[in-house]
């Protein structure tokens, strides 16, 4: 290996540290926010986290999104007016796409906490 190999390891493996210090530098603080500060947070996430709800929000944000692309493909191919309801039904599915998106991070939030904390103690 020459010199600018072993540099360009050497900076990605200090970029990894420095990324996973960070990285639990902002878990901490996410976790403290939603345990002490927010405690319907918590419950929504302990309920989101729980498989029976979490297999089928990602399902169903998987289904959402595919129908966004749906809808905006066929969107812009119709007349004007069909296309203007075609959008604005877009719109309310994008809006429940981050809602379900929302719960669906809680919920890996508490997975990532967990994990974290397997390891840690």
């Amino acid at each position: 290996m020459d010199l600018s190999t072993l540099l360009i390891l050497g900076l990605l493996i200090v970029g990894l540290v420095i990324g996973a210090f960070f990285g639990l530098i902002f878990l901490a603080i996410a976790t403290y926010v939603g345990k002490n500060l927010y405690p319907p947070v918590r419950k929504l996430s302990l309920w989101a986290a729980r498989l029976e709800n979490f297999l089928p929000l990602l399902i169903l944000a998987f289904v959402l999104l595919f129908l966004i692309i749906l809808i905006a493909l066929f969107a812009f191919k119709m007349p004007a007016l069909i296309a203007l309801v075609l959008i604005l039904v877009l719109f309310i599915i994008l809006a429940i796409l981050l809602l379900v998106d929302v719960l669906l991070g809680l919920g890996i939030l508490v997975y990532i906490i967990r994990v974290v904390h397997w390891l840690y103690v």
